[in-house]
C-alpha cells in the first residue's frame, strides 16, 4: 500500500462534486442527488460528459448511503492525489 496516504475524506462527509471546466476554468458544485446535469458549460458552452458524471454521482451516493446506514463494518475514505 501507499504509506504516504494517511488520511482521506470520509465518504459520509461527501456532499457533492466540484466540477471545473478545463477550457475556461468555470466551476460549480453538483450535489450527489442531482437529477439533471447541465449539458454544456454555463460559461463557454463546452460539452459536459453528463452520462459518466451521473454514473459517478450515483456511485458515490450509493457508497455514502451504505456507510451512513451502518450496515457496513468498513470505513471508506476518498483519497485525492495531487499530480
Amino acid at each position: 500500500g501507499d504509506t504516504n496516504v494517511k488520511h482521506g475524506l470520509a465518504v459520509s462527509r461527501i456532499k457533492g462534486v466540484r466540477m471545473v471546466c478545463r477550457k475556461c476554468q468555470a466551476e460549480w458544485l453538483l450535489p450527489l442527488d442531482a437529477v439533471s446535469l447541465p449539458p454544456r458549460c454555463f460559461n463557454c458552452q463546452a460539452t459536459v460528459p453528463t452520462e459518466p458524471l451521473q454514473d459517478a454521482l450515483r456511485g458515490i451516493a450509493r457508497l455514502k448511503n451504505a456507510v451512513v446506514s451502518g450496515s457496513s463494518t468498513f470505513e471508506f475514505d476518498a483519497v485525492i492525489e495531487k499530480t
